[in-house]
């Protein structure tokens, strides 16, 4: 079943790169007469995210299981490899189509961007981005915070997907074989709305009870600079290839806010609660390196 499942996710993320190569060259084609140059680049890369976690209260706070290194618990690590395009136009536009996974094949992050430059080293950046953020061990909650209850739920984990909005100044620079683009970005973004289930029973007594959590949509502002160098290398046929550097960090403060449903013997027998946690700081540096075939 798991080999099933990372075939497909292969399949999927194969897909994927090809609609890259295949939109990428289709814009090449039908604008002939509007774009400069293109160029393809692969890159693998490390992410590092950070989450303050407070001390637990009455209420679940999805937050402080958000997932991190079991040797360095202030953190957690994640590794990708990925594919982006980038397109030169000839009325000062420049559009960048980022596709990246991490080890369970699923191309999942996800960054398009489109700059403008009114003057030569100077512009204004505007992107949508999306990308998945582990949250592991959230019923150890209600097995710590209500000892007087079995609670019967196997290990948890699941992804929960962040879609962002973002714009800002952009500077780009030139000089021989170095070509650097650095962009200070701020933005709004949403972590889409999920749900989970926990079911218990409480110890020598037959009281049963199920507990449902329905998130609601999580906005947060954010601050995300990035930059990226580009060193061309040499150059057959009028193709330049070379090596590329990126890197960014994100910084905000966001909660998860949600409805808990109580359902006592029955479904019939239920109460609702809405909850509102507080917020915590969250931040991720990233950085990645990679090749590059400039046309």
């Amino acid at each position: 079943m798991v080999l099933k499942y990372r075939i497909k996710a292969k399949i999927k993320y194969v897909i994927s790169f090809l609609f890259i190569i295949y939109a990428t060259t289709f814009l090449v084609n039908a604008g002939d007469k509007t774009i400069k140059k293109y160029s393809f680049s692969a890159y693998y890369g490390l992410r590092n995210v950070k989450c303050d976690s407070f001390p637990n209260s009455n209420n679940l706070d999805f937050m402080n299981y958000l997932y991190v290194e079991t040797e360095y618990p202030e953190f957690a690590e994640y590794d990708f490899i990925g594919f982006s395009a980038h397109l030169w136009f000839k009325n000062n536009w420049d559009v960048d189509i980022k596709l990246a996974m991490f080890d369970d094949f699923i191309p999942d992050n996800i960054n398009i961007s489109a700059q403008y430059f009114p003057f030569k080293f100077i512009g204004f950046n505007m992107a949508i981005y999306g990308y998945p953020q582990t949250m592991e061990n959230f019923d150890y909650f209600h097995k710590i915070n209500e000892p007087d209850y079995y609670t019967y739920a196997d290990y948890r984990q699941r992804n929960v997907y962040e879609l962002g909005l973002l714009a800002g100044p952009v500077l780009k620079f030139h000089y021989r074989i170095l070509n650097v683009v650095m962009k200070l970005n701020f933005g709004i973004n949403e972590l889409f709305p999920f749900s989970e289930d926990i079911h218990q029973k409480q110890i020598d007594a037959n009281y049963r009870r199920k507990l449902i959590y329905e998130t609601n949509w999580s906005s947060a502002f954010f601050f995300f600079p990035e930059t990226e160098l580009e060193i061309d290398c040499f150059k057959i046929s009028g193709k330049t290839f070379g090596v590329r550097m990126q890197s960014n960090w994100f910084t905000t403060k966001r909660s998860i806010d949600y409805t808990k449903t109580v359902f006592e013997w029955t479904e019939d027998n239920s109460s609702k609660q809405i909850v509102k946690n507080p917020k915590h700081q969250f931040s991720k540096f990233e950085y990645d390196f990679g090749v590059f075939l400039r046309l």
